[in-house]
């Protein structure tokens, strides 16, 4: 049996795909990497596990942008602008045991194809 994947190593990695994926820009001012310190901010909440770790779930921003995507007006400007949003918002009712039971799989093995897809796309957006 593999070892169980830590939500450190597995945020880890999150974070660098949402990074990448947006090119290392912040997703609302287009500051770069260089200029500033990005964070990697969740549109669908972390306590959703069924999308904590879905780069698709998001947006990397810098500390201003960041505190703006906290309020009704970020919100809304990340739900108009961000690729994937309506499906997030359709992905966040899924009740993570019943999808593990659905496709037969532990949360172990949820958790190591997780970091799998996490690590694929990173390879794949610095490849680019």
């Amino acid at each position: 049996m593999k070892k169980v994947i830590s939500d450190g190593y597995l945020n880890h990695w999150f974070r660098k795909a949402v990074l990448a994926s947006f090119h290392y820009r912040c997703g609302i001012c287009g500051l770069s990497w260089k200029a500033g310190a990005l964070e990697a901010h969740h549109i669908i909440k972390r306590r959703r596990k069924f999308t904590r770790w879905d780069f698709r779930n998001g947006i990397p921003l810098c500390k201003e942008c960041h505190a703006l995507a906290h309020t009704k007006k970020g919100e809304l400007f990340i739900s108009r602008r961000h690729p994937y949003y309506a499906d997030l918002v359709n992905m966040e009712c899924i009740n993570f045991k019943d999808y593990l039971v659905a496709i037969g799989m532990t949360e172990n093995e949820f958790r190591q194809r997780t970091l799998k897809e996490l690590k694929e796309k990173v390879g794949e957006l610095i490849e680019v």
